[in-house]
C-alpha cells in the first residue's frame, strides 16, 4: 500500500501556569500532528511533542524534506523508510529536530 500524501499541523496548547526555570520559560506546550495517507484511503495519524518552541520547525523539515522522500513508498516498510529518511538527513544533522522529525510520521505509518 503506497503513501500518497502526507499532511502536517502545528498545536500549541497555552500553559496555565507557565514552566520556568532559570534560563527559559515556558509558556505552551507544542504538538506536531501528522496524517499518512495511502492509495487505499486509510489514514495514519501519528504526533511529536516538544515543550516550548520547535513544533514549528519540525513542520517545515517534515513538509519540506521528509514528506516529498514518503510519497510512494511501501507504508508497511516503516523500518526501511525510517533508515533511508535518517541517512538522508545525515547533513542536516542525525540528533535533535532532524531526528524528532522522523518521529511523527513514522508514528502515523504504523
Amino acid at each position: 500500500m503506497k503513501i500518497t500524501g502526507v499532511e502536517t499541523a502545528v498545536l500549541e496548547v497555552p500553559l496555565d501556569v507557565p514552566i520556568a526555570d532559570s534560563q527559559s520559560r515556558l509558556d505552551k506546550w507544542g504538538l506536531l500532528y501528522v496524517q499518512v495517507h495511502t492509495e487505499n484511503g486509510i489514514t495514519g495519524c501519528g504526533y511529536n511533542s516538544n515543550i516550548g518552541t520547535g513544533a514549528r520547525n519540525l513542520k517545515l523539515l517534515i513538509d519540506c524534506d521528509i514528506a516529498p522522500r514518503l510519497i510512494g513508498r511501501d507504508v508497511f516498510q516503516v523500518k526501511r523508510v525510517w533508515e533511508d529518511a535518517y541517512l538522508k538527513s545525515h547533513f542536516t544533522g542525525v540528533t535533535g529536530v532532524s531526528v524528532q522529525g522522523l518521529a511523527a510520521p513514522e508514528i502515523a505509518m504504523w
